[in-house]
């Protein structure tokens, strides 16, 4: 199940979703993972991906994006809920770990993960 909610138009929404329902299709999410995608703005990031629970993750859209640009952050943070999904990427004891090892001290741009979604965010 996928949502989708802020204050942005109708049309915004159903172009988002059509964007996610593609992405969750082409990533092989199932369909009873459920994500919660809010738009609004909020800080300086483009985009947020959080594991709320087991199947269960929530897509913060920094609602000043253009319309490619967000498409490529929600592609980049659909990728990482199938790294969740695909157990590569965990939370233990409030840390990240990617595939078994910590990230705490890589620096954010050499993380594996962010690697892996950004070079999947520039093919979509």
């Amino acid at each position: 199940m996928i949502s989708i909610s802020g204050l942005i138009p109708d049309q915004d929404k159903a172009e988002i979703l059509r964007e996610a329902r593609k992405l969750a299709k082409l990533l092989k999410i199932k369909k009873s993972v459920e994500i919660f995608i809010t738009v609004s703005l909020y800080g300086v990031d483009n985009g947020i991906c959080s594991q709320l629970a087991q199947n269960k993750y929530q897509i913060w859209l920094n609602k000043a994006l253009g319309r490619g640009e967000r498409r490529r952050v929600l592609a980049h943070e659909f990728f990482h809920i199938s790294q969740f999904c695909e157990k590569r990427l965990e939370i233990r004891n409030n840390l990240l770990y990617f595939e078994g090892i910590c990230m705490t001290s890589v620096p954010y741009l050499r993380r594996p993960y962010e690697i892996e979604a950004f070079g999947f965010a520039k093919t979509f």
